[in-house]
């Protein structure tokens, strides 16, 4: 768990893509800001038998070396949040549906 706006939904959706997929793709909305000039990108040290590997993946076609190591699976709820707020002078008021 963390607050809104700390990158939970950006790395779901990079693995998810890494899961599914040779390198990642992203629909604009899934970028951060979405800047399409921000280009999405996992790297991974894993340690296995005393050695270490460097495993990647980019939006760069065939670039993902991460699904041939792991299977990935990503829970995601559905559901959309939502909230407004109202401001009453001082102080502002918060709800969530």
């Amino acid at each position: 768990m963390a607050p809104n706006g700390f990158g939970k939904t950006s790395i779901a959706t990079a693995f998810k893509s890494a899961a599914e997929q040779t390198s990642i793709k992203l629909k604009d909305e899934a970028r951060h800001g979405h800047d399409d000039t921000r280009k999405a990108k996992i790297e991974l040290e894993v340690e296995e038998d005393g050695s270490t590997s460097n495993l990647s993946a980019t939006e760069q076609a065939h670039s993902n070396s991460i699904r041939k190591h792991f299977d990935i699976q990503v829970v995601s709820d559905l559901r959309r949040i939502k909230s407004h707020s109202r401001n009453f002078g001082g102080f502002q008021e918060q709800k969530q549906k």
